[in-house]
């Protein structure tokens, strides 16, 4: 139950698909109490940035366009990672003509396991679908996420379906509906480490029917931190707002209260919706979250100002004492507002930008509930900050421009208020640890441990000297609300010895190293090792291992935060043997053999010929592979393209008889011709004379010069070819000799 917000020094997150798909601006803003240095990296798009932010101001860094995540059920490394050396408010706004959503960011220290989706229905147009997403963001490696899908999705998933991916820090992993009207709102994301959710639509119009459309983007809270308290107020101006309730138990009674009464029903994922102007105070059984929309500007009363947005209400068991909010005014937002809610009794306390609030005009008591206050401050763009004495504010910030709008829930803790914050247990002669993260002024603990014993404090230790199991109950009185939580425990206090596990592992440069070890069911694992290597999984994977991962690693089990003594394996890695045919490269395949020889040195010897000697003999031309294994019995694979090229060859010969008895051998002149391009043969008499040419090579001169043959003696022959050389360059040459014509 430690105390989180919306402040902090890592955050992750991702732009959704928008309706102006790479011809958006997506800006991140930057905001803190202090002068900080702050960087942004994509990994994917190989993009970071290093920005100075200097307190009370806003840093706005504009993303790359390819920052925009498109598509639906495919996993991409566009995930944006914000780090600060002190804390920061993160804020983002996505925007086009006419086209504008903003969201907070929390970080990482106010992430969660679990969370269910809200959104609105999906557009058609025509041809053209605007969907309803939700998108996921890993913040750590080996994340593996369980969706259970609450409509038919573009990637064909059908409701109640449900998906198992596994994404790894920094991937991201959107989920579009298919359906005309579909929508994802209801979905169940459930992961086993932390990781973000953020719900929107890429443009959609609320309600259905009212015409004008807009983005949606928000942050979700994850389930651990929703609330059973809500008060939310009127976007100002507007006619009315319509609202979400979604249930994360089953049997969830939820009332809600302004002139009248409501009440209504939900089982788990199931979703309320309801329309209302006045503020309203919601009270429900079990934990509950809630979405806020501002509707279009032509059901509104707004038009032309405004379009739809969402925002996701804050629970007013987490209010926050210091709030820092920022207003847009990108893309032609002109009015900004902020709505403060806080109980009627801090009015006095609380300052806004330094000012008393309660000197503003128009502080109002919510009629369900004057136990709260509310006000709707106009406000310029830029940095507020909120100080709260008393039991802190719930703070909303939304904005108008001509057919745009901005809206997000902001201003809150994000505290895990739905878990039981008994530790499960610990080791035997150590000293337990049990820490609310509470404070003392606010809430009021009472520990009663198996002996008796009570404590006040929200921090204490306490030693258990045997192994057993030891009942422990804890009460917090909530002070704000006047409410009292019990919490019960069996605490487990155990002893533990080390684990099992190979002690050595012997792999080659390149192959995959898995470890293996079983514990007691539940437990947790840290692994470490060379490299800094670092793991909480029971069996991690080390792919294409290198040398500089050898060495010693060891792990250590957890079970009710009582560690084993620890193991250790030692990890060999050994070399790839260094392997390299020996042998002409190139050769004449008609006329010449090649030895390939394979080195020395090997166990074992595979040619792709099949035949397992150190050398082969081959006649033909084409990739050769050689595959060996060294006395460590590790493999290497390398290839030779042996390449075949031939001289020209020119055979002719230099005596032509013609007469009735000569052979047909010799009563043509007919020259062979081999691996040229082309050629061309010309023959010459004595006196330089040409007497017969040709380019075919399949043509043969038989002694005559226009049908008469010609006298005996001796004539001249060229013969100019082309071919390509060894480096496939063009080469010319000639062939000259002499026949001798008998009859």
């Amino acid at each position: 139950m430690i105390g989180q917000s919306n402040e902090g020094t890592e955050f992750w997150f991702a732009f959704m698909e928008h309706r102006d798909v790479r011809a958006n601006s997506k800006v991140v803003m930057i905001t803190s109490k202090y002068d900080t240095d702050c960087s942004l990296s994509i990994a994917g798009l190989g993009y970071s940035s290093n920005v100075r932010v200097v307190a009370n101001q806003v840093q706005l860094i504009t993303m790359p366009i390819d920052a925009e995540v498109i598509g639906s059920e495919v996993i991409q490394n566009l995930g944006i990672k914000v780090t600060s050396a002190l804390p920061v408010s993160v804020y983002i706004h996505q925007y086009a003509s006419f086209r504008s959503e903003a969201a907070a960011i929390l970080p990482v220290t106010s992430l969660g396991k679990e969370y269910f989706t809200l959104s609105y229905h999906s557009v058609q147009q025509g041809n053209a679908h605007y969907p309803s997403q939700f998108i996921i963001v890993g913040t750590k490696e080996n994340t593996i996420v369980n969706i259970h899908h609450s409509t038919t999705s573009i990637g064909g998933k059908k409701k109640s379906e449900v998906e198992t991916i596994a994404i790894n820090q920094g991937q991201v992993y959107q989920v579009q509906a298919s359906e005309a009207l579909g929508d994802i709102s209801g979905a169940n994301i459930e992961a086993d480490k932390d990781v973000v959710v953020l719900c929107g639509a890429k443009w959609i119009e609320i309600p259905i029917g009212c015409g004008t459309r807009d983005n949606l983007i928000e942050m979700l809270a994850p389930l651990a931190t929703w609330g059973r308290q809500f008060v939310s107020v009127p976007t100002s101006g507007s006619i009315y707002d319509k609202y979400r309730v979604i249930a994360s138990e089953d049997n969830t009674t939820v009332s809600i209260e302004n002139s009248k009464i409501n009440k209504v029903s939900l089982n788990r994922g199931e979703i309320h919706e309801f329309d209302t102007s006045e503020p309203i105070f919601v009270l429900a059984s079990k934990p509950i979250q809630i979405a806020q929309y501002l509707i279009g500007n032509r059901c509104s009363g707004l038009n032309p100002n405004g379009d739809p947005s969402m925002l996701i209400l804050n629970s007013i068991e987490q209010t926050k004492d210091t709030v820092t909010l920022f207003n847009s005014s990108l893309q032609a937002i002109t009015s900004n507002f902020i709505n403060v809610i806080m109980r009627t009794v801090d009015v006095p306390t609380v300052l806004f930008d330094g000012v008393p609030i309660q000197s503003l005009p128009n502080i109002t008591k919510i009629a369900a509930n004057p136990k709260y206050s509310y006000i709707t401050i106009r406000v310029q763009a830029g940095a507020h900050t909120i100080i709260a004495k008393g039991c802190g504010v719930i703070a909303n910030v939304y904005g108008y421009g001509e057919a745009e709008s901005y809206a997000y829930g902001g201003g809150a803790n994000y505290r895990d208020i739905n878990s039981n914050p008994i530790p499960l247990g610990s080791c035997v002669n150590t000293k337990g640890i049990f820490n609310t993260g509470l404070d003392t002024t606010r809430y009021h603990h009472l520990w009663t441990f198996y002996d008796n014993t009570k404590y006040k404090d929200s921090k204490l230790e306490k030693l258990f000297s045997s192994v057993g199991t030891f009942p422990i109950t804890l009460t917090i009185k909530d002070v704000c609300l006047d409410e009292i939580d019990s919490f019960n425990r069996d605490y487990q206090v155990t002893i533990r010895q080390a684990l099992e596990i190979s002690p050595q592992y012997i792999l080659c440069k390149g192959e995959d190293l898995v470890f293996s070890v079983s514990d007691i069911k539940d437990a947790t694992y840290l692994w470490q090792g060379p490299d800094n290597f670092r793991s909480e999984e029971q069996s991690p994977i080390i792919k294409d291992i290198q040398l500089e991962m050898k060495g010693k690693y060891t792990v250590v089990g957890s079970y009710f935060d009582c560690p084993t003594l620890p193991s250790s394996t030692n990890v060999t890695v050994h070399s790839l043997p260094k392997v390299q045919i020996e042998g002409d490269t190139i050769f004449c395949e008609k006329t010449d053999i090649v030895r390939l020889k394979g080195g020395a040195g090997f166990i074992s010897y595979l040619w792709s010929t099949s035949e397992n000697s150190p050398s082969i003999e081959v006649n033909k031309s084409g990739v050769y592979r050689l595959n060996v294994r060294d006395s460590n019995q590790c493999e290497n694979v390398t290839l030779l393209d042996l390449k075949s090229f031939c001289l020209p060859t020119i055979y002719t010969s230099n005596i032509l008889i013609l007469n009735e008895n000569s052979n047909n051998l010799n009563n043509r002149f007919h020259p062979i011709i081999e691996d040229v391009i082309s050629s061309i043969t010309k023959i010459f008499d004595r006196w330089g004379n040409l007497i017969f040419q040709t380019k075919d090579n399949t043509e043969a001169w038989n002694g005559s010069v226009n049908g008469t043959l010609v006298n005996e003696g001796v004539y001249i022959f060229h013969i100019d070819y082309t071919f390509k050389d060894v480096h496939q360059n063009i080469v010319s040459s000639t062939k000259t000799g002499n026949i001798t014509l008998l009859k």
